[in-house]
């Protein structure tokens, strides 16, 4: 046990480390409008619910005064307590205490696990209930398994409901290898009263049963549109696989070799029956997550599978320095090692500077005036409903809707992203490789846009949402025909930029532009260039007409990985009135 006591300390110490400066992630934003008021049909928390992480945050918010600090200490104390429960079941499925410590630290060290076993989330403290489930059901007593084991495997998929995709496969396979049916039935029924326990408190705040089913049946169709389809956009099913099962363990230099050792560990054990429940629901899991779940956050996603490939390497890691004649953790301590030093970066900006879109909304907060009205991309939603609740944040195209003609009423846009539109202020986190593989790629720039009169105006229709790349340019789609209106003002002079991409299929399009009923201005516009044009405009609030002569569907390109079903002509990249 000292060994274990040692691998704990050094876990804690890490973890100390790690712990986040500030809010960053999508979800976290959500699940802190949670601990006030549990309200799922508003994503607090996000689909699918979450009522039991939500309960356990509430009632730690009465003693920590802070939503960031009440989610982080959950997460930290979670992983701890979960290192050492799945060090034994590792240790209890191997035979082998250092095998099992060694698998339980090639879990927690691992490149996947050291960015979000800190982060203000459910995985963290779903991992402890699922670590006890597991431990309690390889421990050989008839009352741990067909009682005890059920109910922490219950609670896991109310804690994290994503883990059930896990969890019941795992228990099924357990069931099966009961050696009584008198067991089985007893696990079934307590499996099923827990489940029921957590389900009835979360389909009473969705409206009732059927209002639970149709709250599912919504996130399910989301997931089917954007997780299993417009997510996977420009992936291919190799990439795919290497997101969910190579990146992980980060670099090829690292995920290879761990990857071999798991080979090896599952040869090594494949008369091992205590874990048979496991394999199987790590390859289950895995299947459905390179079918369905969100190639984008395919790294924190794959955390259970992780869970299964880290036992067997492990076992491969332990067997291999006993051969050559080195230190039982020689292999997992070197692995540490390069993990830490690949996430070095992420993390040290992480816990040593405040996330961009906090900074940028603290920055917001002292700048823009107190009237000024607040417009955020969509992936920055619930950081801008948090952070400005009292200044009424909206879509850009909403808030646009009602203030483009309001000169009185400053705006700014809250972009995920740079620009490099006039007076804008970026705030950002250097880049690294660990931050491209491990994450999903935002929040690393984050900038906030005056949006002067001069530069608004409202969309009638075919004008899509702002796009941009994160250090680089920035768009909005046009659909044929597209309409927007300027704000009222004087005579004066439109000047905008269009153009068609390098990606797009067409090598030339023609654009029409027209004011009000005038006659139209027509573009030739080549593939890979853009064009800049000036249009004097009448006084009052003309309204712009575009028509282009071609328009594609990205989907229905042939050969395109592109599962975008808008239909496009040319991309808008500035609009300004002088």
């Amino acid at each position: 046990m000292r060994s274990l006591l040692l691998a704990l300390a050094a876990l804690a110490l890490v973890l100390f480390f790690a712990r986040p400066a500030s809010p960053w992630e999508f979800d976290e934003f959500l699940f802190f409008q949670s601990l006030h008021h549990f309200d799922p049909l508003a994503h607090h928390p996000p689909p699918p619910g979450y009522p039991l992480f939500a309960a356990a945050g509430h009632v730690l918010r009465l003693l920590i005064p802070s939503d960031f600090a009440t989610l982080v200490t959950i997460s930290v104390l979670g992983s701890l307590v979960a290192f050492v429960l799945f060090a034994l079941a590792f240790a209890r499925m191997a035979g082998d205490l250092p095998m099992g410590i060694a698998a339980a630290l090639l879990f927690y060290f691992s490149p996947a696990l050291l960015v979000h076993s800190t982060l203000p989330m459910s995985e963290p403290g779903a991992l402890a209930l699922l670590a006890a489930g597991v431990l309690l059901s390889v421990r050989g007593s008839p009352a741990a398994g067909a009682c005890i084991s059920p109910a922490f495997l219950a609670l896991t998929a109310g804690w994290r409901p994503q883990f059930a995709i896990f969890i019941v496969p795992f228990f099924l396979t357990t069931v099966v290898m009961m050696r009584s049916w008198r067991a089985r039935l007893i696990a079934l029924a307590v499996f099923t009263i827990v489940c029921v326990a957590w389900l009835v408190p979360l389909a009473s705040s969705v409206g009732g049963f059927d209002g639970l089913l149709h709250f599912e049946a919504g996130q399910a169709s989301y997931v089917s549109a954007h997780d299993a389809g417009m997510s996977r956009s420009g992936w291919t099913a190799p990439q795919i696989a290497s997101r969910f099962i190579a990146h992980p363990w980060g670099t090829k230099l690292e995920s290879l070799p761990l990857l071999i050792l798991a080979a090896l560990g599952a040869f090594l054990m494949r008369r091992e029956r205590r874990v048979i429940p496991l394999a199987v629901a790590s390859i289950v899991y895995l299947v459905f997550a390179l079918v369905v779940m969100d190639p984008a956050d395919g790294v924190r996603y794959a955390i259970p599978f992780v869970l299964g490939t880290a036992l067997f390497a492990g076992v491969g890691a332990v067997w291999m320095a006993r051969q050559a004649g080195a230190p039982a953790y020689t292999i997992v301590a070197i692995f540490a090692a390069a993990s830490m030093i690949y996430v070095s970066s992420l993390i040290s900006q992480r816990a040593s500077t405040w996330s961009p879109p906090a900074y940028a909304a603290a920055f917001a907060r002292r700048t823009f005036p107190a009237n000024a009205v607040p417009l955020y991309e969509l992936a920055l939603w619930p950081h801008a409903q948090y952070y400005f609740s009292d200044r009424h944040p909206m879509r850009v195209d909403e808030g646009l809707a009602v203030y483009f003609d309001r000169p009185d009423v400053p705006l700014f846009l809250y972009a995920d992203g740079m620009s490099r539109a006039p007076g804008a202020r970026v705030f950002r986190w250097q880049p690294s490789d660990a931050y491209s593989k491990l994450t999903r790629n935002h929040y690393r720039v984050v900038s906030l846009i005056p949006l002067p009169p001069a530069r608004r105006f409202r969309v009638i229709r075919g004008v899509y949402v702002p796009e941009r790349e994160i250090d680089g340019a920035e768009w909005r789609w046009l659909d044929s025909p597209a309409a927007l209106q300027l704000p009222h003002g004087p005579a004066r002079t439109l000047v905008l930029c269009v153009g068609l991409p390098l990606i797009d299929p067409m090598e030339r399009n023609t654009l029409s532009i027209s004011v009000n009923d005038d006659g139209p201005r027509v573009l030739a516009l080549e593939r890979g260039r853009s064009a800049v044009v000036s249009i004097p405009v009448p006084a009052g609030a003309p309204v712009i007409h575009f028509e282009a002569q071609h328009t594609f569907v990205p989907a229905l390109v042939a050969g395109s990985l592109n599962r975008d079903t808008r239909r496009l002509a040319v991309k808008l990249y500035e609009l300004g009135t002088k």
